[in-house]
């Protein structure tokens, strides 16, 4: 795979990219590209300059694809980070598979370890916490370090993990004598943490099924299970308290405020203040954090960004917004949410001038007339995508 990259590094157009990546030639847009062709220039930039690699696609099916490809072209393996789900409502049950990988995601990306990154502008476009929040709110014990069984599930609390019988799913924690078990989303399996006292003694990841270990670890990192949280706000369960009681009381002087209203806040207030378990938390992100990010806040500054199918990826951001919106109004007609909470995304147009601080790549199979940035050079990319064998050898 790496001949292929060498090979790339001798076309013409291909090192004028590399030329203006050094000195500053960007945007600029790199046009006859198939989809392995964009996944071999992502990782030929990837291999030959050592700079993180952002590739934006505009559907999820492309951007696992890509990043087969990448992972292959270059060795390394590169991350995703797709959209979630919001959560308005405090259903009994809520999945956070998505949340999970894009906590683990963004947890690389703040800690500078994320080599390759592919996302959607969906992805890039929601709302999310503050980078310094997630760090914060992270974890890494260590083998041999001080640390009580009980000081260990107060932070899982706090990280918003639920307790359990026996762990079973990702989010869960147990604590049985000198033994706690938590399923971390910075790992496909749980871990298990041995205390002799008020010290760690042994750690490893252990099978859900047969509840046996099946490696041994040193460092443990323990992540926040959702984006939006309780315990994440400024001031805790109970900054966030006060500022819905407030809500409620300036609601409460209006005349014409919507009772069914204060009452879903007053529902959702008794939740919180008495750190019951509540799923709707991401309707409160206004509240919960005074700062606004989004995942883009994320990107290393020495990255480089390729968007693939500009106008493809300007299509889904439109659509994004849009159902964003139309899922606002309902919030807002069902009283639901009070309408100044309504601030979830940040349009396409936002995210592309905010990675105008970046050098972007924009990959296109054919050029186009209009770009989500002036480009500063035209590319082209001369190549061909032989089609696979599909006869029989024998």
């Amino acid at each position: 795979m790496l001949a292929l990259i060498k090979a790339l590094k001798n076309d013409k157009e291909f090192g004028e990219l590399l030329s203006r990546l050094e000195y500053g030639g960007c945007p600029l847009v790199y046009s006859g590209l198939g989809s392995i062709h964009k996944a071999h220039a992502a990782a030929a930039v990837r291999r030959l300059t050592g700079r993180p690699v952002v590739v934006i696609c505009s559907d999820e099916l492309e951007a696992e694809r890509m990043r087969g490809d990448i992972s292959m072209l270059t060795g390394e393996e590169a991350l995703g980070l797709t959209a979630r789900e919001f959560t308005f409502f405090n259903a009994d049950s809520v999945s956070r598979s998505f949340e999970h990988e894009r906590t683990n995601t963004l947890y690389h990306m703040a800690r500078g370890t994320a080599g390759i990154i592919v996302s959607t502008p969906d992805a890039l476009m929601q709302r999310t916490l503050p980078l310094t929040r997630l760090l914060s709110a992270s974890l890494e014990i260590r083998l041999g370090e001080e640390l009580s069984p009980s000081a260990l599930a107060e932070t899982l609390l706090l990280a918003g993990y639920k307790r359990a019988d026996e762990v079973e799913g990702a989010g869960q924690f147990t604590v049985r004598g000198g033994i706690v078990d938590f399923f971390s989303p910075a790992y496909s399996q749980p871990v298990r943490v041995d205390f002799f006292g008020d010290e760690i003694d042994s750690m490893g990841l252990f099978d859900i099924s047969t509840q046996r270990r099946v490696e041994n670890i040193d460092t443990v990192s323990i992540l926040p299970t959702g984006e939006c949280l309780p315990s994440l706000a400024d001031g805790g369960y109970t900054g966030l308290s006060d500022r819905i009681r407030e809500l409620i009381k300036r609601l409460s002087k209006r005349k014409n405020a919507p009772r069914t209203l204060i009452d879903n806040l007053s529902t959702d207030l008794e939740h919180i203040s008495n750190q019951l378990s509540f799923n709707a938390s991401d309707k409160y992100f206004e509240l919960i954090y005074s700062v606004f990010a989004t995942a883009a806040d994320y990107l290393p500054p020495e990255a480089v960004v390729f968007i693939c199918e500009p106008n493809r990826c300007a299509e889904r951001g439109k659509n994004y917004s849009w159902q964003l919106n139309q899922d606002g109004e309902a919030l807002i007609e069902g009283s639901n949410i009070e309408g100044s909470l309504v601030h979830f995304y940040k349009s396409w147009e936002e995210i592309t001038g905010q990675l105008s601080d970046w050098p972007v790549i924009m990959a296109d199979s054919f050029r186009g007339s209009t770009y989500p940035l002036a480009p500063r050079a035209l590319l082209n990319l001369t190549a061909k995508q032989l089609p696979s064998y599909g006869g029989s050898l024998s």
